[in-house]
């Protein structure tokens, strides 16, 4: 099984978002869209929040993720913009990772 956050940082990029890692306030990596750049960014600082933004440059979504859990539990946490239909964007990647996984 894919680990949560890699699945989810590639849903985002495939959204046309930007990904920020960091760590209280911290920012190592700004406004990527490089999966490779992200994923060794994440490697480097451990436990940190991913900050997503949308071609604007508009916070769309944050996540906590602690990369070393188990494949289904590296994102702890989450939060995002509600879209039309009233369900966030990380809500449905999050619907249908786990409906994949299990």
């Amino acid at each position: 099984m894919e680990k949560a956050y890699l699945s989810l940082v590639k849903h985002a990029l495939k959204k046309g978002h930007s990904v920020s890692v960091g760590w209280h306030g911290d920012i190592d990596l700004k406004k990527s869209r490089k999966f490779t750049e992200i994923k060794k960014y994440i490697r480097i600082v451990g436990d940190c929040h991913l900050r997503f933004y949308d071609k604007s440059g508009k916070h769309v979504g944050t996540a906590l993720v602690i990369p070393d859990l188990a494949p289904d539990e590296t994102v702890s946490d989450f939060t995002s913009a509600k879209t039309r239909g009233g369900k966030n964007w990380i809500d449905k990647w999050f619907s249908a990772y786990f409906k994949q996984a299990y």
